[in-house]
């Protein structure tokens, strides 16, 4: 290539995630200005996102507004929800269908969100207007309101955690009186005694705000209003010490800040995800502030944040122009990148389920969108289901439909930064592009090249056919050896059992790319198969022209 007076450009590194900035000429190149359904390896890799699966075989009549868990010393462990006025549970290995009715506890309002934890092996739900509630895995129960330190007692709250051995509650009400700026606490190890003193009443008065979450975090418990944030102190009600982290800074309410490794990660206002790392707060949506600045992310519901698989999940709503609706999206946050991804996954609560000694498992409620639920392209929508989210194992999202799972191809797609060289407005012959792509399975990439930003219309597309191809490495324990020379016995076949599809890395070559300043390609991923795919780098050969 150096022989024909090419120089060339090539792109290994995509690990700067999505940036919805304006002005897509300053860009940096591991950014791109527009994908779907794809992640970001932490390694510069950018690879078509897992499918989600649908858990609950028999959907729900109303969509689910709360998810938590249930754990058990036994090892039992299950997922409740609630959906209209009643409260479901279900095992997490599939060998339930459908969710059960927990038990006869009181009704709650249609369309409330219930938080919940597990304390002594009983979880514990609280609705906001409505008394509280207790299930040991078998059977649920109200609990009373009455605040003497009697057992048998639960107050009636809006957001619940577990912390330095107290349960706590915020935004409170009591005798049927709200105290929204109110966090209280159970007697030690013993959450159903509460005593009519102990409680904090935070910021009262100051903005007019209220408390809007309450969560554990290491040395101290986060009470999040509106437009403030707290941090408390101590071991019990002698020694508690407020501190005001923020005055400016809040969480929206319902919105479920969650506390992880790195600190608490929590959605203010119309600005995006914060993060309080114990020191300081850090604002982390500046890439994606555009889509909220220009009525993409919209805000009828609240946002919801869930930790898992060492990365943030925020789901909010979004206006999908093409539709002319509102639907659900997903912003995915890897902290290690400091890189933004968006999916199109379905789900509005969205909840980590921790079951001791095996890996996380995020779920999400879906908001019932038309899916697709059989070959011949039948939509129906997705109503009362709760879905797995990024746990691996397909690639296609899988719904459950007529007495089995379907599985729905996954729109994805990944736009590459503009490709300029060091002088964005002289004009060049671009060469042959070339893309390094891993697969499993056999599948079509579209590729379409654009000109000098501007993205209205493609200049060029191709179609890219990736071949998956069988594992071609042994699997212990299936061969059988041929003998040597000296040997006696069974002769076998030496030839060893080949293993299921494994990736396959190939380098494709395109067309050219034509001629002009700058240019940048949209990989699209299969739309007839449902095939994973990943794109580990780029190549870009030009010759510039001279300057006139």
């Amino acid at each position: 290539m150096a022989g024909q007076g090419y120089s060339l450009i090539s792109w290994d590194d995509f690990r700067g995630g999505l940036n919805y900035r304006t002005d897509q000429f300053d860009l940096q190149e591991n950014e791109s200005p527009d994908l779907l359904n794809v992640s970001v390896d932490p390694r510069g890799g950018v690879a078509m996102r897992e499918g989600v699966t649908t858990y609950n075989q028999t959907a729900l009549a109303a969509n689910v507004k709360g998810i938590f868990s249930y754990y058990n010393d036994d090892g039992t462990n299950k997922v409740l929800v609630n959906s209209g006025v009643k409260v479901y549970a279900f095992d997490t290995t599939h060998a339930a269908t459908a969710f059960t009715d927990i038990g006869t506890i009181t009704n709650r309002t249609n369309g409330s969100r219930v938080y919940g934890l597990t304390i002594n092996n009983r979880a514990y739900g609280v609705s906001g207007d409505l008394v509280s509630f207790y299930y040991t895995g078998s059977a649920a129960a109200d609990l009373g309101t009455t605040l003497d330190g009697t057992t048998g007692n639960f107050p009636i709250a809006q957001y619940v955690t577990h912390w330095n051995n107290l349960a706590w509650v915020g935004n409170t009400v009591e005798s049927s009186v709200a105290y929204k700026n109110r966090v209280r606490f159970s007697n030690v190890n013993l959450p159903e005694q509460w005593s009519n003193l102990d409680y904090i009443d935070v910021g009262k008065g100051e903005g007019g705000d209220y408390v809007t979450g309450v969560v554990g975090h290491n040395d101290r418990l986060m009470i999040f209003k509106s437009n403030s944030t707290y941090a408390l102190f101590g071991f019990d009600g002698d020694s508690f010490q407020l501190v005001t982290v923020s005055e400016t800074v809040g969480s929206v309410p319902l919105s479920s800040p969650v506390s992880t490794p790195y600190g608490v990660f929590f959605w203010h206002d119309q600005e995006g995800v914060y993060l309080y790392d114990g020191t300081n707060m850090t604002w982390l949506f500046e890439r994606l502030k555009p889509a909220i600045d220009d009525g993409r992310f919209t805000f009828a519901n609240a946002p919801q944040l869930a930790w898992a698989n060492n990365k943030l999940y925020v789901s909010l709503d979004y206006y999908n122009a093409d539709t002319n609706s509102t639907e659900r999206r997903m912003c995915v946050y890897d902290p290690t990148t400091n890189a933004w991804v968006l999916w199109d996954v379905d789900a509005f609560a969205v909840h980590t389920h921790h079951t001791p000694n095996a890996k996380p498992v995020l779920y999400g409620a879906t908001t019932g969108r038309s899916v697709v639920t059989d070959g011949s392209g039948t939509l129906a929508a997705n109503t009362g289901r709760v879905v797995s989210i990024d746990s691996g194992g397909t690639p296609a999202d899988r719904y459950f439909w007529n007495s089995e799972y379907f599985g729905t191809n996954i729109d994805s797609y990944f736009q590459s930064a503009w490709v300029k060289t060091k002088n964005p407005i002289v004009r060049k012959r671009w060469g042959q592009i070339r893309l390094i792509i891993s697969a499993e399975e056999t599948g079509t990439l579209g590729v379409e090249v654009f000109h000098d930003y501007d993205t209205s219309e493609f200049a060029r597309d191709y179609s890219l056919q990736v071949t998956g191809r069988a594992g071609a490495s042994s699997v212990w324990g299936t061969a059988t050896w041929q003998l040597a020379t000296d040997e006696s016995g069974s002769a076998g076949n030496g030839i060893w059992s080949a293993g299921t599809n494994q990736q396959v890395t190939d380098v494709a070559k395109l067309g050219t790319g034509g001629t002009a300043a700058a240019i940048c390609i949209k990989v699209t991923g299969p739309t007839l198969q449902q095939a994973s795919w990943e794109v580990n780098g780029m190549a870009f050969p030009y010759k510039a022209r001279r300057m006139r």
